[in-house]
Formats: C-alpha cells, sequence, structure tokens
C-alpha cells in the first residue's frame, strides 16, 4: 500500500468566507497533481486545531494557503503552526509567494543563524 504522503496529499487553509480564493488554490492544486485532502475556512480555533491535526498525522505533503496571516492574526501562532509544519517536513506554500514555501528564519541578534532556537525567537520569512 502506498503512504499517503507519497499521492501528493494537500490541505487548503483559507479565511472565512474566501470561497473564491479557496477555488482558485484548489485548482491550482489540481492543475500540480495533488489530491486535496480538505478545505479549511478558518472561522474559528477550532479550525486551527483541525490544521495542527493533519500536521501531525503526516497525511499531507503541504498547506496551501493564500498567505500566512490566513493562519491566524497572531504572529506566535503562525509561528507554532509553521514549526510544527516544519517538523513534520510539511511546507506551507503561500499563493502570495508564487506557491514558495513560507519560512522560519532562526536568526541571533547578531545574525548567526542558531539551530534548536524556541519559536518565541524565530522570525517568519513572508508576507506577515
Amino acid at each position: 500500500m502506498q503512504d499517503s504522503r507519497e499521492k501528493k496529499q494537500c490541505l487548503i487553509f483559507v479565511r472565512n468566507n474566501a470561497n473564491d480564493t479557496a477555488d482558485r488554490i484548489e485548482a491550482y492544486a489540481k492543475k500540480s497533481g495533488m489530491k486535496v485532502v480538505e478545505t479549511i475556512f478558518n472561522t474559528d480555533k477550532k479550525a486551527v486545531e483541525r490544521l495542527r491535526y493533519y500536521i501531525e498525522r503526516d497525511v499531507i505533503i503541504c498547506v496551501l494557503v493564500r498567505d500566512v496571516v490566513d493562519i491566524s492574526m497572531e504572529l506566535n501562532e503562525i509561528k507554532a503552526v509553521m514549526t510544527l509544519a516544519a517538523e513534520h517536513g510539511i511546507s506551507i506554500n503561500a499563493e502570495s509567494r508564487g506557491y514558495e514555501p513560507a519560512l522560519i528564519s532562526l536568526f541571533a541578534r547578531h545574525g548567526r543563524a542558531l539551530t534548536g532556537v524556541s519559536p518565541e525567537h524565530a522570525q517568519v520569512v513572508g508576507n506577515v
């Protein structure tokens, strides 16, 4: 049996009432050969919990969003979700960046790269 991640499954996560955005991102996913597992509309905290559920179970290869701020307006929550996704080898790809993965940059005050930095010291790179 083939691993679900090998099937190029993705999740779409968009703001509440963003049907046109969801349709546009879904069309991109299908054109790119990905199967959309679910489209989640960010209506409340349970939406982010559902996103975490999919990430933690490694059933997707990426999360497609219009922009990372669609995950949350709280920077710490965005960092936490992006860190969790990175720990599971799942990318969060933003339409606003041409579907390039959104990145977390881990740098000390003097610009030296660090490993094992807590999410509180991470900086989200992208359109935040």
